[in-house]
């Protein structure tokens, strides 16, 4: 029984390992650092987008970077108008509202 186990892991590491190459060639993890210094409306997606868009601008493509722009626009839009809505509830609201009487 544990020579079974033995030769299915021989057999079956090799394919994971191939595939985990393949993984990591076609699907890269990236770095992205995000400070306090950073708006709260940048998210890691957008600020990988904004670094994409200055490459692209330094390399002259600035159609794709135009398009890029409004993609992260969009991000940026979306972003605050859900911190905006977090921000003030109807109770939030009404309670400002009874404070200030």
């Amino acid at each position: 029984m544990r020579d079974r186990r033995y030769t299915a892991r021989i057999i079956v590491w090799p394919i994971i390992y191939i595939a985990a190459q393949f993984i990591n060639r076609f699907y890269p993890l990236r770095k992205i650092v995000i400070t306090s210094t950073d708006p709260y409306f940048i998210t890691p997606v957008v600020k990988s987008q904004l670094q994409r868009k200055n490459r692209l601008v330094r390399a002259g493509r600035l159609e794709e970077a135009e398009a890029l722009a409004k993609q992260i626009r969009g991000a940026i839009l979306q972003q605050h108008h859900t911190a905006v809505a977090h921000q003030y509830t109807p109770t939030l609201i009404a309670s400002n509202v009874f404070d200030s009487l």
